[in-house]
């Protein structure tokens, strides 16, 4: 809870209407900089831009040091050859946010059955039939809203066979909601890791809202070799739902993640303009890829070794 100091100065709200391509990035990087409060509105019939809400404490952020932050953002859209994100900030109080921000997120139907059901909500009747994820959105990336997580959600439920009594290991894990997602379609165990601790936190708070403990979700603090002792010889799916980059450095690890026998990975975060390079990357390290599915602007690669 914020002090009493703190709740008299209030919050900055930061704005940004971009292209979806951009929201990953931005969503990691306010993360990284410690705003962990977000929110991504999409309204009907603009699926062109998106606007990626913040909040950020007074206390702790001067104007100055926002409007440099906001700056130093906007270049993230150059790396996809998007428009620069168009920035607004205004003062907000908690009591605002705090009534404002919840309404932000509404049940979201994923795939044939998925449904991503913020935590304080009740299932709606009409979606009784499709299988509850429950999360706590806002506290760290992967709502199941973003193309590239919803592209791996998609594949976990169209290869249930696969999933079913799996060891899956999830790279990167954000909210948890991909774990979430394979225990939900059968898997027997998940091991997960992020570099970032909220992450970590946030993936065992989801975890147990769906009744999920450690004995079957397993969080880890770090990237790939903080995993190596949770997979034994080697995991049977691997889901790795980071920007391409991070994919590029971190796949000499995967050998030692993913069974090179039977094993299964999938791979977004990615653009279509970038799956060229990572299937590149991943050939020269003997795995054959697969572009497997795209949603909007963004790839969902498939992997396996080669037999």
């Amino acid at each position: 809870m914020p002090s009493a100091s703190s709740r008299a100065d209030g919050l900055w709200r930061l704005a940004w209407t971009c292209s979806p391509v951009v929201e990953d990035s931005l969503l990691w990087r306010l993360e990284q900089v410690g705003i962990h409060h977000t929110a991504t509105v999409r309204e009907p019939h603009r699926g062109e831009v998106v606007t990626v809400l913040a909040w950020a404490d007074r206390q702790a952020w001067s104007e100055q040091q926002v409007r440099q932050l906001a700056v130093s953002l906007a270049t993230l859209a150059a790396v996809f050859q998007a428009p620069a994100p168009r920035f607004s900030l205004a003062r907000q109080t908690w009591e605002e946010w705090s009534s404002s921000w919840k309404r932000h997120w509404r049940p979201d139907p994923v795939g044939n059955a998925l449904l991503v059901l913020p935590a304080w909500l009740d299932c709606p009747p009409e979606q009784r039939h499709r299988r509850v994820l429950r999360l706590d959105p806002g506290r760290a990336f992967g709502t199941g809203e973003h193309p590239s997580t919803r592209l791996c959600m998609e594949a976990l439920e169209g290869h249930q066979g696969v999933v079913k009594d799996a060891l899956v290991v999830d790279l990167g894990c954000g909210s948890g909601i991909l774990g979430i997602t394979a225990l939900a379609l059968g898997a027997a165990r998940v091991a997960a890791s992020d570099v970032d601790p909220m992450a970590v936190s946030t993936s065992r708070e989801n975890g147990a809202l769906n009744g999920h403990g450690p004995e079957r979700l397993q969080v880890v603090h770090g990237s790939s070799k903080a995993l190596l002792p949770w997979v034994g010889f080697g995991a049977d799916v691997l889901l790795c739902n980071i920007l391409a980059p991070v994919i590029m450095e971190l796949a000499p690890d995967f050998a030692q993640l993913l069974k090179t026998t039977g094993g299964q990975g999938w791979l977004s975060g990615l653009l279509i303009s970038q799956a060229d390079a990572v299937q590149k990357r991943l050939a020269d390290l003997g795995w054959r890829t697969e572009l497997a599915d795209t949603c909007q602007n963004w790839a969902l690669l498939a992997f396996t070794a080669w037999s």
